[in-house]
């Protein structure tokens, strides 16, 4: 094999994981639609573990069953859009819906990465790099606090602007 037939290997074998990221972004909205846009609707769910993240054991996938159900919280400060915010988290998914959505259809995910009892991890994604949060639940409070500083500040304002109640 020619030098120039195993370099031209080496940059399809690099390139195949890049592309197959690229549709990714379309179906997958970001965590900037805290910022008041409404995302389109519709998540695809990730296949392989982020670029930057370490691999999650299967079981850290699943969100763990105490914080499942929808929750809401009332934001009045920070950059992202006040108002009554739901945050919904189904074992392999958490979901935002901004006070502006025009339906239930409207949520959007988180690109919740990893969760274990104390802690989720969001995965990189178009808009927000990835970070890592505290959480706990009291009663029907839930709380976040990041783990280290957060790049995307309308992912922090909105998690941790106020506590999340409970509502099924």
């Amino acid at each position: 094999m020619s030098s120039t037939a195993r370099l031209l290997a080496v940059v399809l074998v690099l390139a195949i994981p890049l592309v197959a990221g690229c549709g990714s972004a379309a179906s997958v909205p970001g965590q900037q639609a805290a910022a008041g846009t409404i995302a389109p609707t519709g998540t695809a769910a990730p296949t392989a573990a982020p670029t930057g993240l370490p691999s999650a054991p299967p079981d850290a996938r699943s969100i763990p069953e105490a914080f499942r159900g929808v929750w809401t919280a009332s934001l009045a400060a920070g950059g992202q859009s006040h108002g009554a915010w739901k945050l919904r988290i189904t074992a392999e998914d958490m979901e935002l819906l901004n006070p502006r959505a025009a339906s239930d259809a409207d949520y959007f995910s988180m690109n919740p990465h990893a969760a274990t009892l104390d802690e989720v991890t969001f995965a990189d994604d178009p808009e927000c790099a990835g970070a890592s949060y505290h959480w706990t639940i009291d009663g029907d409070t839930l709380t976040f606090a990041a783990q280290g500083t957060d790049p995307c500040s309308d992912r922090f304002d909105t998690l941790t602007g106020s506590a999340w109640q409970r509502t099924q």
